[in-house]
């Protein structure tokens, strides 16, 4: 199975962000971001690729020693941005303010912890976000407009939550898009 290890955000954040994409679909041409469903938002903390199923308990007891270090996180989602970077934007997200030290220590124990459970290995700096939407494949003069209408795009704080818990799920995708299923939920703290 496919899974990853994810931090929830709360329901109140997951409107916020379904507003702002509401925001940016108005400015951007029809059909070129595929949005990521304001349910299904999250912070990942690591991609896992393909992961035996019988292994599961054992990557949750993995995930729970992990978890139990680090105290919960008070974090918001407050800034606008593009990866690689505005001038060719490919993911369109939204950034963390908060207790960003501590969020980056709770990724690399996580990451450490489920290691010999994952398929993959993640060379990539963790960079804490959550994903608006991905842009499709589109022509040069297109990629140029969507460059130009995100320009002027801005987001103030949207709101803060206290992250409390790691999630292990399941990623299936289907003709409508992936689909989460949780494996497992470990609190933060003793």
């Amino acid at each position: 199975m496919r899974a990853f290890v994810a931090l929830p955000i709360s329901d109140e954040l997951k409107q916020a962000v379904g507003r702002v994409q509401g925001d940016l679909r108005s400015r951007l041409p029809p059909h070129a971001i595929r949005w990521t469903a304001p349910h299904q938002v999250h912070v990942t903390l690591r991609f896992l690729g393909g992961v035996n199923s019988e292994a599961v308990g054992a990557l949750g007891l993995a995930l729970d020693g992990a978890c139990r270090t680090v105290q919960p996180l008070e974090l918001s989602l407050e800034e606008f941005g593009c990866f690689p970077h505005l001038r060719r934007p490919r993911v369109l997200w939204l950034g963390l303010k908060g207790d960003l030290e501590p969020l980056q220590h709770l990724q690399v124990l996580v990451s450490d912890a489920v290691a010999p459970f994952a398929a993959s290995t993640e060379d990539r700096t963790f960079s804490p976000h959550v994903t608006l939407g991905r842009l499709r494949d589109a022509p040069e003069r297109e990629a140029g407009s969507i460059s130009r209408a995100l320009a002027g795009f801005s987001v103030g704080r949207l709101g803060a939550w206290q992250a409390g818990c790691v999630e292990l799920l399941e990623s299936r995708t289907g003709p409508a898009g992936a689909v989460y299923t949780q494996l497992g939920r470990f609190r933060l703290g003793t």
